[in-house]
């Protein structure tokens, strides 16, 4: 597995390190031409840890539950866990959310604030699903600016699938033991299909691309053929 693990624009199918998918996507023309009116955007990138990063679009007006809703689809969701954001200082977002947005006179629901009321340009912050076996990811604002879409979340890139290997034959693996790990990287030891026969049924979870792999009972999300595995990079 190479050190940076690329990733491949959705629109256009340029493939670059995270430096260059920045510039890319700033200009990409494809990108631009998507189908919808012009709105404002703030672009993201998501970094799950490893190889494992997504550079997203969402609507200004947009909330902090469609961007739970989006990763939890693409890269997390197994068995309904609760999630959190960690905004500014303090540890725990949800103790400055009545500040951004006062608790409600009786009878009355409050709209969640809107990602143009509580992000900027370079600011960073935090997003934790699973309180137990959690999974920990950091997201970065990395511009504003207006573009066309229809969705409140929208995927613009996404890293190439690592290519593991199986812990017997060294041949690309498809399945991994969520019980057992490798002492050296503490990695789960992975095997290719005819090794996986001999491993524990109960124990194995398939190789996916995604930071959520060999946790709990993670199995994949909803985008897990894209990009495709035999993708150059």
């Amino acid at each position: 597995m190479p050190a940076q693990q690329k990733a491949m624009c959705r629109a256009c199918g340029y493939v670059g390190t995270k430096a260059s998918m920045t510039r890319h996507l700033a200009s990409c023309e494809k990108r631009q031409a998507a189908p919808g009116q012009p709105r404002d955007v703030f672009r993201l990138r998501v970094s799950g840890g490893g190889p494992f990063w997504l550079d997203i679009e969402a609507a200004a007006d947009a909330t902090l539950d469609d961007i739970d809703s989006f990763l939890r689809g693409i890269w997390l969701e197994c068995c309904g866990h609760l999630s959190e954001f960690t905004i500014g200082p303090e540890p725990d977002w949800a103790g400055d959310a009545w500040e951004i947005n006062p608790k409600p006179k009786k009878g009355k629901k409050a709209a969640p604030p809107r990602l143009a009321d509580l992000l900027s340009v370079g600011q960073k912050f935090g997003y934790t699903y699973d309180m137990g076996s959690s999974t920990d990811l950091e997201l970065t604002v990395q511009a504003r600016g207006n573009a066309a879409g229809t969705e409140a979340v929208a995927l613009l890139a996404r890293n190439l699938p690592p290519v593991w290997k199986c812990s017997e034959c060294g041949q690309p693996a498809t399945q991994l033991n969520s019980w057992e790990y490798d002492e050296d990287t503490g990695m789960p030891l992975m095997y290719c299909d005819e090794h996986a026969e001999e491993a524990d049924e109960d124990a194995l979870l398939p190789v996916v691309n995604s930071p959520r792999m060999g946790v709990c009972g993670y199995e994949g999300g909803n985008l897990d053929e894209w990009p495709p595995v035999d993708s150059k990079g």
